[in-house]
């Protein structure tokens, strides 16, 4: 429905129109006894053009409509000064060319509204049934893939907070492609917002080492995992990952410099591998053998070893040391199935 009109006195033309006919009538008898006798000017002339100010100050406030009248007191002023300086030519000026301007201004037109249903923003959560479930995930891409509605795009780009954020990111990349603003607002926002995390985790670990040291070496060690988390989440690629994984080096080594466990020698060997350091990291999973680390645990990651060099056969020597609780694992079972 329309808005409300605000209820405002209409100026009357006609008053206008009557003001400003006899204040020209005035003008014309002043201008007139200027051309027949202009040594009288001063008696004949300039009483009528004084009496005719007035009433041409009148018409023209009468026609300037009731909302323009502001302020009241200096556009009188201005009005008059107007009349008085510049008789004739400033009356016929401002009726023919500013009043009806101000008049039209002053009017609305009819105002014509669409009710509209409410949009469904972006801010509403999204129930997930299970986040670990693959088909969920693969909705989300085929979603972000297929639909030609750029809402339900948006909503599978939010989705993405309820999922891991190794399996998140593939989708908000795949949300930086698409054709929408909002949706590649969204995933830029969201992508963005991890990075930030994870640089403010960084710069405060960074920050504790130097103001408080780090005798046992669990600070580097943290320090580590997050410069190599860069690499697991697929943050960074070519020579930022490169330099990300040699910090992450770099760190770890200086934990182990304050104390060795299987998990540092562990975590080492995994960062070998990522910058194919392979017989650095032999050496380093050859150290957690040592230090008395699982075969559930360490296994795997040698066989990953032994993958990336092409020695096959032992990719099953390696993955045939895992227990029956370790090969049944969702993640390890069809890899083990795969190599028996």
């Amino acid at each position: 429905m329309p808005w409300p009109e605000t209820a405002q006195p209409t100026p009357s033309l006609a008053a206008a129109l009557c003001w400003l006919l006899a204040g020209l009538i005035l003008e014309g008898l002043a201008v007139f006894h200027l051309l027949v006798t202009p040594e009288l000017w001063a008696w004949r002339s300039l009483p009528l053009h004084l009496m005719a100010a007035p009433l041409l100050t009148a018409g023209l406030w009468q026609g300037i409509p009731v909302a323009s009248r502001r302020p009241a007191a200096g556009l009188l002023l201005f009005l008059m000064m107007m009349v008085i300086w510049l008789p004739v030519v400033a009356p016929l000026g401002l009726a023919l060319s500013l009043l009806p301007g101000l008049r039209r201004s002053g009017q609305r037109g009819e105002r014509q509204w669409q009710p509209l249903a409410m949009p469904d923003l972006p801010f509403r959560a999204v129930a997930l049934p299970d986040v670990e479930d693959p088909a969920i995930r693969e909705g989300l891409a085929s979603v972000l893939s297929s639909s030609h509605d750029h809402r339900r795009r948006q909503q599978a780009v939010l989705a993405c907070r309820h999922l891991p954020r190794r399996q998140a990111i593939p989708i908000l990349r795949q949300g930086l492609a698409d054709s929408a603003d909002d949706v590649r607002l969204l995933a830029y926002s969201m992508l963005s917002g991890i990075e930030r995390d994870l640089d403010g985790r960084v710069q405060a670990l960074v920050a504790d080492i130097e103001r408080q040291g780090d005798p046992d070496g669990n600070r580097a060690e943290a320090l580590a995992a997050l410069y190599s988390e860069y690499g697991y989440l697929q943050l960074a690629q070519g020579g930022t990952l490169r330099y990300l994984l040699e910090q992450a080096t770099l760190r770890i080594d200086q934990a182990l410099a304050a104390r060795e466990t299987a998990h540092r020698w562990l975590m080492l060997g995994r960062l070998c591998i990522a910058l194919k350091h392979y017989p650095e990291a032999e050496a380093a999973f050859m150290e957690c053998e040592t230090l008395g680390m699982h075969d559930d645990d360490l296994a795997p990651y040698r066989a990953e070893l032994a993958f990336t060099q092409r020695r096959f056969n032992d990719v099953h020597r390696q993955l045939a040391r895992l227990s029956s609780a370790a090969a049944s694992h969702p993640t390890l079972h069809p890899l083990v199935s795969y190599w028996q």
